[in-house]
């Protein structure tokens, strides 16, 4: 007897999880349990970037990642990469909400995101119902931390958010590491475009979003056998020129003094520094823009003479081109600011160090 209720209760116990495998939801009771298993995978205050959710609609892929991120705002565990953000990138790459997008090329967008995991998902319409998908991509390894799979009823909702428009259907569920080459034909283009980018052909994630950046430092310089006077400050400015290759030019300017002096006289020389350098740029580590290439000016000089005799001695100026290659790196530890290192020779510096803008 005893025998007999013990399996009774474990056949009841097989078919509870069964049916609750198979149980078919309303879309927002999927959403909910997508942000759960999200939640309970992830360790607290990681960064979480929403990218896209493949279906025949934008509609509906926009509604559910909107959902799914106020859900997660509002568990207060996870840290979630703003939406504007998300969308520009879709939009630098001409990418759609409800594409697919592979998991190699998940790792590529997870960077520029600056994200730790990245959420994919698909919603597949199975005739009476529709399957509805999600996993996490880890961006260090591409390793899946968690992935869901729920039935949802083909409901009115459902309905409402298809008839909005917005994509053909989608045939296929999104393409997964180790998928067969058939599938992976059928890659967008714009998947394509954001998994190319080499070290030797590309900027650096974390970079590759900003049109400009600006260097404002101080370094060490020649005398040319004088006295050391005011160290060169110099100011250059990088910008992205719009082609295929990570090259920038822009202008540069340094101001630096030397001089000597004797018991009568103090005679400061004054060399201003003005040119354009051009820059080609790797791609190595997140946020880590090196670089390197050559700057080319004009060095306008003059004298200052400080004198106690009744006739002075003449002390000549010098103007001279300026010209030199520079090698460098800087790195952004925000959005916006970083520090940078510059070596080289450029008529008036062997080393430049400071402070790095990105616009």
């Amino acid at each position: 007897m005893k025998k007999l209720l013990s399996l009774a209760i474990l056949g009841l116990l097989f078919v509870s999880a069964v049916s609750s495998q198979s149980a078919v939801v309303n879309l927002d009771a999927a959403i909910e349990q997508a942000n759960k298993d999200i939640n309970n995978a992830l360790r607290q205050g990681s960064k979480v970037a929403l990218f896209c959710i493949s279906s025949s609609s934008d509609s509906l892929s926009n509604y559910v990642l909107e959902e799914i991120s106020i859900q997660l705002v509002r568990s207060r565990k996870l840290t979630v990469v703003d939406s504007r953000e998300v969308e520009r990138i879709r939009r630098d790459m001409n990418f759609p909400v409800s594409g697919e997008l592979s998991d190699e090329s998940a790792q590529r967008v997870g960077l520029l995101l600056g994200a730790q995991y990245l959420v994919l998902g698909s919603l597949v319409n199975m005739g009476q119902t529709h399957r509805f998908r999600t996993r996490v991509i880890n961006v260090s390894n591409t390793a899946i931390e968690t992935a869901l799979s729920i039935n949802v009823s083909d409901d009115s909702q459902i309905q409402y958010l298809l008839g909005q428009g917005g994509r053909s259907p989608v045939s296929q569920p999104v393409v997964t590491q180790g998928s067969s080459p058939a599938s992976s034909a059928n890659t967008s283009t714009a998947e394509k475009q954001a998994s190319t980018g080499k070290w030797y052909n590309s900027y650096a994630p974390g970079i590759d979003s900003s049109k400009a950046l600006i260097n404002v430092g101080i370094g060490i310089g020649p005398t040319r056998g004088y006295d050391f006077g005011i160290p060169p400050i110099s100011a250059s400015v990088d910008i992205k020129l719009p082609v295929d290759v990570p090259i920038t030019v822009g202008p540069t300017v340094a101001l630096t003094t030397w001089g000597w002096s004797s018991a009568y006289t103090d005679v400061t020389y004054w060399n201003v520094g003005i040119g354009g350098r051009g820059m080609y740029h790797f791609n190595f580590v997140q946020n880590l823009d090196v670089y390197g290439g050559l700057v080319l000016g004009y060095v306008v000089q003059w004298a200052s003479v400080t004198t106690s005799v009744a006739s002075p001695s003449h002390a000549s100026s010098n103007s001279f081109f300026l010209w030199g290659f520079t090698s460098g790196a800087r790195y952004f530890f925000s959005k916006a600011l970083g520090v940078y290192l510059e070596l080289g020779y450029s008529g008036l510096q062997y080393a430049s160090a400071g402070l790095t803008f990105k616009f």
